[in-house]
């Protein structure tokens, strides 16, 4: 198994080839002796802190009324844990050059824009599409969402999950905390705003944070149809735990329907946080 000076050294040189550093510093550090390497590793840390963006973000606030928005306190450790995955699939897709941009389907309070913006600013340029209803959830028409637990249970349901945000708000915030990041809010249902993507685009990155099933399914089919990702891109589904971790339900179900509906070859790249799963796209 690498060790810990091994990982952070290939991730090192990754970004230092990326940024055309020169051979010798890859070299002087594959040159150093192991007996002191434990020693070096703080240094390391250091190192690729000054480029690496910083994980804690902290609350959006409005620089027109001073409004804040933010998760509750009892969500700190998730935050965390989201940001963590969300700030190293931006790492990914930087080092390994995939093209395309990134798009985010369920904004929220806004937060997770927020940590993929201050995550861009150290990429290379790409445009950041945000889609969101800033009207809640839609009231579940699909049967499978209807059955679900988190329906049935009124947690999901029509206009819940709403944070009070306006695209307007949100907008001013991204552009006044990250003046760098090239930002296009889509206000509306998916169903209806996936169409207004420019022609052409293509995705890098896809973080899918819309709970439901039928929400799900509409964005899946909507960038495999159109053939909008890249091989190599990354796919991050927020909710797949939930349901309690049904397979016939939510965003495990869509995922499984598509696979067999395009043929997708992809990699599973694991769970993230308590909730997420990551995959990496191959082709269909």
């Amino acid at each position: 198994m690498a060790t810990l000076f091994q990982r952070l050294n290939r991730k090192l040189q990754a970004w230092w080839k990326l940024n055309r550093f020169p051979d010798q510093a890859l070299q002087a550090i594959d040159d150093v002796p192991a007996k002191i390497q434990a020693q070096i590793e703080s240094q390391l840390f250091a190192r690729y802190d000054q480029w690496r963006p910083e994980i804690n973000i902290a609350p959006l606030t409005d620089p027109l009324d001073g409004k804040v928005f933010d998760y509750p306190e009892r969500l700190n450790r998730i935050k965390y844990l989201v940001a963590q995955t969300l700030t190293s699939s931006v790492d990914y897709i930087t080092a390994t050059r995939i093209e395309g941009d990134i798009v985010e389907f369920g904004v929220g309070s806004g937060w997770t824009s927020a940590v993929l913006s201050r995550s861009m600013q150290h990429a290379a340029r790409r445009r950041m599409h945000l889609f969101d209803s800033f009207e809640g959830l839609p009231v579940s028409a699909s049967t499978v969402d209807q059955a679900s637990p988190m329906v049935k249970s009124g947690i999901w349901g029509g206009g819940t999950c709403n944070w009070g945000i306006t695209p307007e708000q949100l907008l001013r915030m991204l552009r006044n905390e990250f003046p760098s990041v090239d930002v296009e809010i889509y206000k509306g249902w998916f169903s209806d705003t996936m169409s207004r993507i420019p022609a052409g685009t293509k995705v890098a990155m896809a973080h899918i944070d819309c709970d439901l099933y039928q929400s799900t399914r509409d964005v899946i089919d909507h960038l495999l149809s159109n053939r909008m990702l890249s091989k190599g891109a990354i796919l991050l589904f927020d909710d797949w735990t939930c349901n309690q971790c049904d397979p016939d339900m939510g965003q495990q179900r869509a995922w499984r329907e598509a696979v067999e509906t395009y043929g997708i070859k992809y990699m599973d790249y694991g769970f993230y946080s308590h909730a997420g799963k990551r995959f990496i796209y191959h082709g269909h």
